[in-house]
């Protein structure tokens, strides 16, 4: 999906892969202005993102696309999950060497190795669960009243600093 450098903040993460879309502006070096190659996001903070060590900040008239994370780019740490439900850690890679964990122990290493392109088909990477955080409001009174209970006071005796 493509995004521009402001939409980018929030989205993108520490492993993420991008590419340069054909015809639109992107000024980094390490992406081929054609979209042909994708490079790895290597730092993310409230203020820039680093594509393979290159700068970049979250404005102007820039843009990249997300690359969806396919089996030839697992890493470290990945967890993946066959179509029946079997989950696997990757415990390493050396070039197109994917390295598994036991089904049942992700310390332990599965005795198989697996090229890439193995997994492919039958394996997809698990789902990040969404964290959904509930917004609870509540009036400045509610909120002394309640720390006045937990801390074992009178409410009356509570004073906010500034």
């Amino acid at each position: 999906m493509e995004y521009s450098y402001a939409e980018l903040k929030g989205k993108i993460k520490v492993g993420d892969r991008v590419r340069a879309i054909n015809g639109k502006s992107n000024p980094c070096e390490k992406l081929i202005s054609d979209g042909s190659n994708t490079q790895k996001i290597t730092e993310v903070n409230d203020e820039y993102f680093r594509i393979n060590g290159c700068l970049h900040r979250y404005h102007g008239h820039n843009h990249l696309e997300i690359v969806p994370k396919t089996m030839e780019h697992a890493a470290y740490g990945d967890i993946i999950v066959t179509k029946g439900g079997d989950k696997r850690k990757v415990l390493g890679r050396c070039d197109d060497v994917v390295f598994l964990s036991s089904s049942s122990d992700y310390g332990e290493a599965d005795t198989c190795i697996y090229h890439w392109q193995e997994l492919e088909d039958n394996w997809s990477f698990e789902e990040e669960e969404e964290v959904i955080t509930q917004v609870v409001e509540v009036t400045a009174d509610e909120a002394l009243e309640e720390l006045a209970k937990s801390r074992g006071v009178d409410v009356s005796t509570l004073r906010i600093k500034k």
